[in-house]
């Protein structure tokens, strides 16, 4: 994990990837630096990227809200791509 996070510029930007092992020997117990435990890799990069995305939102970075409800003045139908839509239709 801590490979993936350094190799990432986005996630090594954000994050700091803390391993125990990378501690020098001392009197501390293991649960007493561990903070949080993870059930597999999918766990964790899921709460990863959750968190990056709350704190990207809370910085302002990206929107915090619904695609629909961005502003965008002045925005008409005709500013839609026809190439970009993937649309099936249907019929019954």
């Amino acid at each position: 994990m801590r490979d993936f996070v350094h190799n990432n510029a986005l996630l090594r930007q954000f994050f700091r990837v803390f391993l125990f092992e990378d501690l020098p020997p001392t009197d501390r117990r293991a649960d007493e630096v561990v903070r949080r435990r993870y059930a597999d890799t999918d766990e964790m990069l899921r709460l990863l990227y959750g968190s990056l995305i709350r704190y990207l939102q809370d910085q302002g970075v990206i929107a915090t809200t619904d695609f629909d409800a961005t502003p965008c003045p002045d925005v008409t139908l005709k500013d839609i791509s026809r190439k970009k839509l993937r649309v099936k239709f249907v019929i019954f």
